[in-house]
């Protein structure tokens, strides 16, 4: 029962998203980090928010260059920009969705390279919407077995056997919807595996237990899940919302910068640029705020609370000079 000491063992990539966990609270010392399986998610929230092609190579350039000139770095700083660069790599090919580079639309120039790649990758308003949706349901089933494995860890298998349930239940649902002429909504083998799911979600949700209190905590377990998971996934639509947010803005600075320049060959073009430069930094501030906020509130809240992760953990801090 001891709350054993701590330290977070991941290497590479997954070890770059380590203060970002540390943010919130660490692990008890017999649960998963789940700094490794929320890590590739949050690189795509952050380029999805943000959501500039142009912005993203702008930071990546900046944190390359910092790490080029800085003479003496330390290894948290190193992780840090190493963190930036990844980020801001992830900005620039989740610009490429939509074609925003700098609140200019890429999209719109007639050179072939640019009309192929258009073809290939090009996202509308609607289908950013529905991408937001699905990585949310990816994120919180995906969460879910992270729950089961961590129930399996800590208590034993029979505990994570409700979970497990919830879980086959989902993916049956989402199998009949996306794929309605292999398994039909309803039919006799969708109604099997829903029911297998139902005996495993009122039955064993508390092993141990009466059977009659296990009927009445699946039922209360069914009510939370049918009016959460809801509000949960539609969390997720902020990661449209922000990278069109501040694909607008950077455009209506841009047309600032256009507009508000006085006809002088002299005074037109420094006006444009000062208005260009002030207008994209403060937006860039703001988006980056906003690119980092947002995500951390997706996983800390959505993706830990349905990945059963409680957390608590006291770091590990041995003596040093």
């Amino acid at each position: 029962e001891d709350n054993v000491p701590i330290e977070l063992n991941n290497k590479g990539f997954f070890a770059w998203f380590e203060p970002i966990c540390k943010l919130y609270m660490l692990p008890k010392y017999n649960e998963l980090d789940l700094t490794p399986f929320f890590a590739p998610f949050f690189m795509i929230f952050f380029g999805l928010c943000l959501g500039d092609s142009g912005y993203g190579l702008f930071l990546f350039v900046g944190a390359t260059a910092y790490r080029l000139l800085a003479k003496k770095l330390s290894q948290s700083a190193k992780s840090i920009i190493s963190l930036i660069q990844i980020l801001a790599t992830s900005t620039f090919f989740c610009g490429l969705l939509t074609g925003t580079f700098f609140g200019a639309n890429i999209y719109d120039l007639p050179w072939p390279f640019i009309q192929r790649l258009k073809s290939a990758v090009f996202m509308d308003n609607n289908d950013m919407f529905q991408l937001s949706l699905i990585l949310g349901a990816v994120q919180i089933l995906f969460g879910m077995v992270l729950k089961a494995v961590n129930q399996t860890i800590q208590f034993g298998f029979k505990y994570a056997i409700a979970t497990i349930g919830w879980i086959i239940l989902l993916l049956s649902l989402a199998f009949s919807a996306l794929l309605p002429k292999v398994m039909p909504m309803g039919s006799t083998v969708h109604l099997i595996i829903m029911g297998i799911a139902g005996v495993m979600i009122f039955l064993f949700n508390s092993p141990g237990k009466n059977i009659f209190l296990n009927i009445g905590l699946g039922l209360w377990d069914s009510y939370n899940m049918a009016t959460g998971l809801l509000g949960d996934v539609l969390s997720y639509v902020r990661l449209f919302a922000l990278g069109l947010s501040g694909g607008i803005l950077a455009g209506v600075f841009n047309s600032l910068a256009v507009g508000m320049s006085p006809d002088n060959v002299i005074a037109g073009p420094i006006v444009m640029v000062l208005i260009f430069v002030i207008g994209h930094a403060i937006n860039i501030f703001m988006n980056v705020l906003g690119a980092m906020v947002h995500p951390m509130r997706l996983t800390f809240v959505e993706f830990f609370k349905n990945s059963g992760y409680e957390g608590g953990g006291k770091e590990y801090k041995p003596f040093r000079k």
